[in-house]
């Protein structure tokens, strides 16, 4: 990987260089630094610190522990090793054609709307979709005023909303976190297999929010429920392994 010619010049860019011959490392820090690499992928990063290596990497075989090298180029985002209150965030374009280096360069095709402990949240310009993962009961924006912890996407044309919902917990157990922790208070390392819990079966879990405006459902769908009160809507959608829920609502 390497960064676009008005970032980084480098030999580099010239895919019969030698590793000899290559910059050894780099690292910058802007408010937009733009990366590609061999396959012609774009990588733009916005407010963070992009540390960039090349050179040969010593590792052993998988199964005869014979040792081997190769030639790796790497390009990481620097947060340090204890950060608080800071965010990043980057796009990824795949084979970007050269007018699209240019035009995302100059400007990214989505807005990030809120970037915190309780939630993220994105719009797409381009295509109108808003994504948001809660990590806990939160606000969206203007239309979806309360959800619980899920991930949903959602986009608004006129009356109609078209939305997808879904809860990332298998809920295999429920009730407190049952790591363990050590004497110095670092959290011990287990393995997922040796929990009392691996082989339950997963529970259904219940997204809920409440949405501004009177809605109804397009269709019918066994998994969501909605009621309407006090100019609200509240909607109910049920997972089920981590599923996605794919629904319709229109203006009553």
């Amino acid at each position: 990987m390497y960064a676009s010619e008005r970032i980084w010049k480098t030999p580099c860019q010239d895919l019969s260089i030698t590793p000899e011959e290559a910059a050894p490392s780099a690292s910058f820090r802007d408010k937009s630094i733009v990366l590609t690499d061999r396959l012609g992928n774009a990588y733009f990063v916005r407010d963070a610190e992009v540390r960039l290596s090349k050179g040969i990497q010593h590792s052993y075989h998988e199964e005869t522990d014979a040792p081997t090298e190769g030639y790796f180029e790497k390009a990481y985002i620097d947060h340090g090793s204890l950060c608080s209150d800071g965010s990043y965030d980057y796009m990824v374009a795949v084979q970007a054609t050269p007018e699209q280096l240019e035009r995302y360069a100059e400007e990214l095709p989505y807005s990030v709307l809120r970037a915190d402990s309780t939630a993220h949240i994105v719009k797409d310009s381009v295509s109108g979709l808003t994504g948001c993962s809660a990590f806990g009961q939160t606000a969206v924006d203007g239309l979806i005023v309360s959800v619980s912890p899920s991930v949903l996407m959602y986009r608004q044309s006129g009356d109609e909303v078209e939305m997808s919902v879904s809860n990332p917990d298998l809920a295999l157990y429920s009730g407190d976190s049952d790591e363990v922790f050590e004497e110095n208070g670092k959290r011990k390392e287990r393995s997922v297999y040796g929990r009392a819990w691996v082989n339950n079966p997963s529970q259904p879990r219940t997204v809920e929010m409440v949405m501004e405006g009177e809605w109804m459902l397009s269709d019918n769908n066994a998994d969501v429920t909605v009621a309407v009160l006090d100019g609200r809507t509240y909607v109910k959608a049920v997972t089920f392994e981590c599923n996605t829920v794919v629904f319709k609502l229109k203006k009553r």
